[in-house]
């Protein structure tokens, strides 16, 4: 129907429309819409979503803005550009690969939110962790009806690698000539891809463990997941009015 076919545009419309095109490379994602006993629907998805991404991508980056193409650099600036990192692989492999060791701790703590909305330094480090194993838990104890097939793994597994080596690609434009890591690299720019690491971890690793679990005791898991959830979450507010009130 022409709503279903609205709704699967809109992801792709956002995907070609943000970050400079950099998210372009969540388009593997359209790999999960095909089905072989609908082949002709499942073409018509995949090409609709892929046009409506490309011409987002035309339109908030190379029609409207006076500055083209902006995230990926240019040429004659005083910064590297992507195509520097595409003609030079393995200095990028090895920037890229520097930037990750040194910036794990703060990449992991920062997609939890510490530096989503105002890129300072708003929650404490604690608190957002354990929000994020909280989740964690919640997610895994979780009695659902989703189901991954292998497929679908794969192309999760795919999407997320392929994040992870091209990201600071688009973000070479904010680097100096000579630097050993890629700079600008913030936990915000993985949030994409992690509710894909969500579902593997709770469907294919820790999952598998609590599925012989007794409906009574994962749903007590989840309640208590949820009261200390929303506990760490009053923390979180008292954070963030404590800092930006006093001022």
């Amino acid at each position: 129907s022409l709503r279903n076919m609205i709704e699967t545009c809109i992801p792709g419309f956002l995907i070609g429309g943000v970050k400079g095109g950099g998210y372009l490379l969540l388009l593997i994602l359209i790999f999960i819409l095909w089905d072989k006993k609908e082949k002709e629907k499942s073409i018509k998805k995949i090409l609709a979503l892929t046009a409506t991404a490309l011409f987002a991508f035309v339109l908030f980056n190379m029609l409207i803005p006076r500055v083209k193409l902006y995230q990926f650099g240019s040429e004659g600036s005083d910064k590297l550009s992507t195509m520097w990192g595409i003609t030079h692989p393995l200095e990028y492999i090895n920037m890229s690969i520097a930037s990750y060791l040194d910036y794990a701790d703060k990449l992991i703590v920062n997609i939890g939110g510490t530096f989503l909305s105002w890129e300072e330094f708003t929650i404490d480090n604690i608190v957002i962790i354990a929000l994020m194993i909280t989740a964690l838990i919640a997610a895994v104890f979780e009695k659902d009806e989703i189901v991954l097939n292998k497929r679908d793994k794969i192309v999760f597994i795919c999407t997320i690698l392929i994040s992870v080596a091209f990201t600071p690609l688009m973000l070479l434009s904010w680097t100096d000539p000579g630097s050993p890591r890629v700079e600008g690299l913030q936990g915000r720019y993985y949030l994409p891809v992690l509710p894909l690491i969500l579902l593997l971890m709770s469907k294919y690793g820790f999952k598998k463990a609590t599925l012989e679990a007794d409906n009574e005791n994962s749903l007590a898991v989840l309640k208590t997941c949820q009261k200390v959830f929303a506990v760490i979450s009053v923390l979180c507010v008292y954070f963030m009015m404590r800092r930006y009130l006093i001022r």
